[in-house]
């Protein structure tokens, strides 16, 4: 469950969204002859902070590539239901063995990230922004068949942005980095594709 502040945004296309997933990683997938399949609604939106939900995409899309053998098949999905956004990533790769399971189900954080299987801090960093947006994320996962990271978006109300103050000069709370400051991270930006 989501402790954070949530981030309101204006609705953004899915399609746009998708086109970039397809755009970066198609070239990839078919290097290694893997199936990129993208299947969404037309005409929805999803409200977010359009980079953040890239970053999850990004993470979660560029795992199933590196873990799922030639003649594989990822599938990336998105539907509406009840005022949120569904995705899923579901790939035909090597899955994940039981005794880790339960450490990714949790998105591994600290010294248990290092154990699981080369996701790492990526999943970290997934679940940090998912649970931004008030949203959670699953995982399923079967050894030899493939796994499916299911990630949902609850519609945010569009946060009006703050009148400027002569009071404050700088942007950030005083108790500490903003989320896109923490995620600007240079060293966490670097971490996040090679994990």
């Amino acid at each position: 469950m989501n402790r954070g502040k949530s981030i309101g945004r204006p609705g953004r296309p899915v399609e746009g969204i998708f086109e970039r997933v397809k755009n970066i990683f198609g070239v990839t997938a078919g290097q290694k002859s893997v199936n990129l399949k993208l299947v969404m609604p037309s005409g929805d939106d999803v409200s977010g902070d359009r980079k953040m939900l890239e970053r999850v995409l990004d993470n979660l899309v560029g795992n199933a590539i590196k873990f799922t053998p030639s003649g594989g098949t990822i599938t990336v999905t998105a539907l509406r239901e009840h005022k949120r956004t569904i995705f899923s990533v579901s790939d035909t790769g090597r899955g994940i063995p039981k005794e880790r399971s339960p450490h990714l189900r949790q998105v591994p954080a600290g010294p248990a990230r290092r154990r699981s299987a080369g996701y790492g801090l990526g999943l970290a960093v997934v679940k940090f922004i998912v649970e931004a947006h008030k949203g959670e994320i699953r995982l399923e996962s079967e050894v030899e068949k493939g796994s499916t990271f299911t990630f949902w978006i609850t519609d945010q109300p569009v946060t009006a942005k703050p009148k400027p103050s002569a009071r404050r000069t700088h942007p950030e709370s005083p108790k500490g980095p903003s989320l896109l400051g923490l995620l600007g991270n240079p060293k966490m930006s670097l971490k996040l594709m090679s994990l």
